[in-house]
């Protein structure tokens, strides 16, 4: 079956056959007009969805052009491939109704920060440039010059183009836009100085509250957590319980050889085996932001265990070496 950007030009020179026959859009998968033997010619839609064929009429290409018959056309699709309503008016296709879309459904998926936190940047960084326009018309022309405009605050931009590309990449899902047109795509972000900062006395004192609410020692040094420690893996290990004992910066250096070894996920499985795992010495050296994160997931993801972290007196140095341009976006 023939397939072309169907356009007005495209559409009204085409002749009837001795028999109907049909020509696919390029730009709206599952759209495309039929010319019958009488010379009419009919929009239509055509998918499987959920293992059952679905094809309808859009409308008469005498009555209606190629750019309205593909905007019902993206609306019908995305009702069918959502099980929902058909939107009611164009409004339904524009960028705050699909944005606002876009944060019900991924309201299970994000964190309540997080839907905060994304949802203010939605309405003070992308909604005052893009709002009331329709998701289709919005071309990389735009985002560059709304991200390029942003350029006095690198940390806001570089945060609200992921959540522009999330907006963007769904409303190809619901048809709204053509496949892999993502305007987003590929625009590197800006690079900015790694931050380094020391916790404060007061920080410090609701990380050791916090900690010890959990079990975890936290102490100056030369106090003795070390040898508990020791003495809690010695009576895990009597009562045939698997242990290991390791120091903070060496599990963290592990961690990150396997990361470059590709082996990272391996490493993990083997630590959440364990029934204790106990870190020592957290604190004596500065973990890098990677380091820090591979470290909470080693605590957060493994079953069962209880961590046991040595302390130390004085502001505790955390390194956030921020990544550069040219970073993938999720």
């Amino acid at each position: 079956m023939p397939k072309h950007a169907l356009s007005d030009a495209r559409v009204k020179p085409l002749r009837p056959r001795a028999s109907a026959y049909d020509i696919r859009d390029v730009k709206l998968r599952g759209f495309g007009v039929r010319i019958l033997p009488s010379g009419a010619g009919r929009f239509f839609i055509h998918i499987h969805h959920r293992g059952r064929r679905v094809w309808k009429i859009v409308g008469d290409a005498s009555a209606i052009n190629v750019d309205e018959a593909r905007a019902q056309a993206a609306s019908l699709l995305a009702s069918i491939r959502y099980d929902a309503d058909a939107p009611a008016s164009p409004d339904a296709t524009r960028f705050e109704a699909v944005a606002e879309t876009v944060f019900r459904r991924y309201a299970r998926v994000w964190k309540p920060q997080t839907r905060y936190v994304n949802r203010n940047y939605l309405h003070r960084q992308i909604l005052p440039r893009f709002a009331k326009m329709r998701v289709a018309d919005i071309t990389r022309s735009d985002v560059l010059r709304w991200f390029a405009a942003r350029r006095a605050t690198p940390v806001a931009a570089d945060r609200s183009l992921p959540i522009l590309s999330i907006i963007l990449t769904e409303a190809e899902c619901l048809g709204y836009r053509p496949e892999g047109s993502n305007p987003c795509w590929g625009i590197r972000r800006y690079r900015r100085r790694g931050r380094e900062r020391f916790l404060s006395d007061a920080e410090i004192g609701r990380l050791a509250a916090a900690l010890s609410a959990h079990g975890i020692a936290l102490g100056p040094s030369e106090t003795g957590e070390t040898h508990v420690s020791l003495g809690l893996g010695l009576a895990a290990c009597q009562k045939a319980l698997s242990v290991r004992f390791i120091t903070a910066a060496a599990l963290v250096h592990e961690l990150m050889e396997a990361r470059n070894e590709r082996r990272l996920l391996r490493l993990q499985k083997q630590l959440a085996n364990f029934k204790l795992l106990i870190f020592d010495e957290l604190g004596f050296v500065p973990l890098s932001k990677t380091g820090a994160e591979l470290l909470f997931e080693v605590v957060s993801q493994g079953p069962g265990t209880q961590p046991a972290w040595q302390g130390r007196k004085g502001p505790l140095p955390l390194s956030r070496s921020t990544p550069g341009c040219g970073r993938p976006q999720r």
